[in-house]
């Protein structure tokens, strides 16, 4: 980032402005543009000072004054997420953008998952752990509908709970080019 202009050549454009000079005048006797001009001087009017304000330093944690009750909240529901807390932040009063609540859990070690636990418990119950090893050789090609020329395993359930159309999940491509292989795991 650049360096502000030095306060002495604020002051003293801003002076010449106040002191009768047009914005343009004096911006083209002191080299700045009119605009810088015109904001030192209304800010020499306005705070009795043209100098440049603070840059940079530590800015104060936004949610310094909600630490207990965010690390309460995410012992008490550990799979909540990001978006929900910030959601309730917001209800009480701190609204604070997904970046500070990351940045806060983040100093504590605190990790969170894209997708939360019930999404998981969910997965796991559709496993295909129940399937005999004889029913890969069991696939029929769908016929009609929209899934038409999709190889079709009746062992595997798909998102909807629909049985076996879920090709990415199952691990089959659409006939063509693999004739019905499996694609490869690695």
């Amino acid at each position: 980032m650049t360096r502000p202009y030095s306060d002495d050549l604020r002051a003293r454009a801003a002076t010449a402005v106040v002191g009768g000079q047009t914005c343009r005048a004096a911006a083209a006797l002191f080299g700045v543009s009119v605009s810088a001009a015109a904001k030192w001087s209304a800010r020499l009017r306005a705070e009795g000072s043209a100098d440049a304000k603070p840059m940079g330093g530590a800015r104060r944690a936004v949610l310094a004054d909600e630490r207990a009750w965010l690390l309460e909240r995410v012992a008490a529901a550990p799979d909540l997420t990001l978006r929900a807390i910030q959601a309730e932040l917001a209800v009480r009063g701190t609204v604070v953008g997904l970046w500070a609540v990351w940045r806060f859990y983040e100093a504590k070690g605190i990790t969170f998952k894209k997708r939360n636990m019930a999404w998981f418990a969910l997965m796991n119950r559709k496993s295909r752990t129940a399937r005999p090893p004889q029913a890969a050789l069991q696939l029929e090609r769908v016929q009609t509908g929209p899934w038409q020329g999709f190889v079709r395993d009746p062992h595997t359930s798909g998102p909807d709970g629909a049985t076996g159309l879920n090709r990415a999940r199952a691990g089959w491509s659409r006939g063509g080019g693999t004739g019905g292989v499996p694609r490869s795991s690695t």
